[in-house]
């Protein structure tokens, strides 16, 4: 069996909440230079968490193709009934459509200069700390 065929949901969610709570550790520390590594972290906890919603029966193939589009995820686990199990709060959602640009673009991997307005972090380490 190829390393491919053995994703599943559990191990998906395990990643998400590892990488939440790493963002949440470093958003503790209190250090601006942390910023934007806890961002990163967060989100790509979130995308996880998306993922792992709707692994179940979709390939991996399938599951990378969706790539990291946080609003894209958000609106098609939502057509799967992603609100009757774990509805998404209004201001998780505002912050993923102010966050997701910067995300999907790579933005909080490679830095491009100009100014940014983010969400407040604790949103979104909050709503991923909930489940």
């Amino acid at each position: 069996m190829k390393t491919v065929d053995r994703l599943t949901s559990r191990g998906l969610w395990r990643y998400a909440i590892e990488y939440t709570e790493a963002a949440e550790h470093l958003n503790s520390l209190d250090r601006a230079s942390f910023l934007i590594p806890a961002y990163y972290l967060v989100t790509h906890g979130i995308e996880l968490g998306f993922k792992a919603f709707r692994a179940h029966g979709y390939s991996v193939e399938n599951l990378r193709k969706m790539g990291h589009d946080l609003k894209r995820l958000v609106k098609t686990a939502n057509k799967e009934g992603l609100p009757e199990v774990a509805p998404c709060s209004k201001e998780f959602l505002a912050a993923i459509d102010l966050i997701n640009s910067y995300y999907k673009q790579k933005q909080l991997e490679y830095i491009q200069t100009g100014s940014k307005q983010y969400p407040p972090i604790s949103c979104l380490i909050e709503a991923m700390s909930h489940y």
